[in-house]
């Protein structure tokens, strides 16, 4: 119940998610035919926005060569997190705007200019 509760709003619920809550017994309306599922949001300082479909590729392009790298999952996801977002905003970043992200080290820094030029 906790959980149907904290669901966010602007996040409409999948119907399969609906199938089971009401097949474990709690009573909630079930989406009307046709309604969009749920969307991906990312949270950004000023508010929630959906992503494109051209945002998410290009994201998950980015930490793909991140990972590519040797870099771990979550200094990947510090780099985004900070505005990295890009090869070419990689490579335009100093490598001191780089060390001050949480996780990223001298070693960090060296893997991704030579992985990314």
């Amino acid at each position: 119940r906790q959980a149907l509760d904290a669901w966010p709003e602007q996040i409409a619920m999948p119907v399969r998610l609906h199938v089971l809550v009401r097949w474990l017994g709690f009573d909630i309306p079930v989406p009307a035919a046709g309604e969009q599922p749920a969307q991906v949001y990312e949270r950004t300082e000023q508010q929630t926005q959906p992503l494109s479909i051209a945002d998410r590729q290009a994201a998950q392009e980015f930490l793909a060569g991140v990972r590519a790298a040797g870099v771990n999952v979550t200094i990947a996801r510090a780099l985004y997190a900070a505005g990295i977002r890009s090869a070419r905003h990689l490579q335009l970043a100093r490598d001191e705007q780089l060390r001050r992200i949480h996780g990223v080290g001298p070693a960090t820094v060296r893997r991704l200019r030579v992985h990314f030029g």
